[in-house]
């Protein structure tokens, strides 16, 4: 059967839950639900019917089984218990619910993930979703906030499947690697028949993204995201004077809960679902902003650490996707208190972007 070998590590600490949901360990359904997402995002152009019928035949269904086998061979983990970090207020902003949960986590971590498929097109679409994993996604939890990121530093491909496809090496300078991404994103759109739209799509799709450069590069991976989680900090916080969203969201939730006056809306929650507002000018009195009928949506924008012989730098991948399903309003409630607001639009992700120095890629 063939098969392809991804040697991997870690470049930023690693959160993870076993089979005893305590002591971490990685497993192959973690692998594969990853590759899920990152294979969904090239196709959410399709209509749901073949979206549902083409994922079902690659990864498995209620009704056939993967076609895609994954295994995971791992070194023994360094592992160390959870603790913020002392120099890091921007590293521990962007981790906080890991921190405040205890979770464990790994460090220096090496391990192999190998593909098999009957199939060879089956396989060369997996290691390609893999490759969409290993550049923009990451493994474990507060995967869309820079932890649990990794680079590929081997690669043995049984069949050579992948060849004329450069998985991009960490031994490339910045330049060589953003252009890289850029070049091998462009493939893969014309390879899956990905679409491009300017509408806001339903799933996070390469459809309809954005994709930028920051500009803090660093020899350290966790001094870098750390400058890109204190901007963030000071962003959402209202403490960037052009954010004047931040500002409107806090003094309307505030009077929500004082006035009982419904706010427009939450800017903020394009950042994802569900946010908690404490406001300690009025005694620890809170507010929780979700979806009327979902609790949790995930951050469409993802922050991702690059590891280049220029160091390490931060990119970020924005998906112009809906924040929850049509026809869904956000919910703000506090006490007894319940009220719908409308969803946002998404202009707070760009302001916030455009309040870094960033440079878009795509």
């Amino acid at each position: 059967m063939p098969s392809i070998t991804f040697s991997c590590q870690t470049i930023t600490p690693l959160f993870l839950s076993g089979a005893d949901g305590f002591t971490p360990e990685l497993r192959p359904p973690s692998i594969k639900g990853a590759l899920r997402f990152w294979w969904r995002a090239m196709h959410g152009h399709l209509p749901i019917k073949d979206f549902k019928e083409k994922e079902g035949a690659l990864f498995g269904d209620t009704n056939q089984r993967s076609r895609i086998v994954v295994r995971c061979l791992a070194d023994p983990p360094n592992i160390q218990n959870a603790q913020r970090y002392n120099n890091f207020a921007g590293v521990n902003y962007l981790w906080y619910s890991a921190f405040m949960n205890n979770l464990q986590y790994v460090t220096d971590f090496k391990f192999d993930v190998i593909l098999r498929a009957k199939n060879a097109s089956d396989l060369q679409n997996a290691a390609y979703a893999f490759w969409l994993l290993a550049n923009f996604g990451a493994l474990g939890s507060r995967a869309r906030r820079g932890a649990g990121n990794f680079v590929v530093t081997h690669i043995h491909d049984s069949q050579q499947l992948l060849n004329g496809f450069d998985f991009l090496s960490i031994y490339q300078n910045l330049p060589d690697t953003v252009n890289q991404l850029e070049a091998n994103l462009q493939f893969l759109q014309t390879h899956f028949g990905t679409t491009p739209t300017t509408t806001v799509t339903d799933l996070n799709t390469f459809s309809n993204f954005e994709l930028y450069q920051v500009d803090y590069r660093d020899n350290e991976a966790l001094r870098a995201l750390n400058r890109l989680g204190m901007s963030y900090q000071q962003f959402r916080d209202g403490r960037v004077p052009t954010n004047v969203l931040a500002h409107r969201d806090y003094q309307a939730v505030k009077d929500f809960i004082t006035n009982s006056v419904t706010p427009h809306t939450i800017e903020k929650a394009n950042f994802g679902l569900p946010i908690m507002y404490r406001y300690r000018s009025l005694n620890g009195k809170n507010a929780l902003i979700q979806g009327n009928d979902y609790n949790r949506s995930a951050s469409s924008l993802i922050f991702r650490m690059l590891k280049s012989t220029d160091g390490y730098f931060p990119i970020l991948l924005n998906f112009n996707s809906r924040l929850l399903p049509a026809n869904t309003d956000l919910s703000i409630s506090s006490g007894r208190r319940n009220r719908n607001t409308p969803i946002p639009v998404n202009t707070i992700k760009d302001d916030f972007v455009a309040s870094i120095p960033s440079i878009k890629i795509i």
